[in-house]
């Protein structure tokens, strides 16, 4: 009778620890904490590009972990550079033009000033 008693209590213990270690584990998994973005820049400030040209404008969201980096793109003259929706800007015409990027967390912006010939 003394066995069987030890037994379970042996048995809710080492249940116990299990589940205090895995509860220590799994306590990081799937947490909901959101890492708001601090800001955005472009890799380049400005630009120099022929008519024609394809340019492939990086930017860097801060901090690099950030919940949601991401970003939306245009262009303040889309007569002389167009730009998609994955950063590519397309030259269009001679002129200047600034092309902006946006984070959708915060709305922080960078901008890149296109020159063309």
């Amino acid at each position: 009778m003394v066995v069987s008693q030890m037994k379970r209590f042996l048995k809710v213990i080492f249940s116990l620890i299990f589940l205090c270690v895995a509860g220590v584990l799994f306590s990081g998994c799937g947490s909901n904490t959101l890492i708001p973005v601090a800001g955005v820049d472009f890799y380049e400030d400005e630009v120099y590009a022929v008519i024609g040209d394809k340019v492939n404008l990086k930017h860097k969201v801060y901090p690099s972990n950030a919940s949601n980096n991401l970003v939306s793109y245009w262009s303040t003259d889309e007569n002389i550079v167009s730009v998609d929706k994955d950063g590519v800007a397309t030259i269009k015409d001679s002129g200047e033009a600034y092309v902006v990027v946006r984070t959708i967390d915060g709305g922080y912006e960078d901008f890149c000033k296109i020159v063309t010939k």
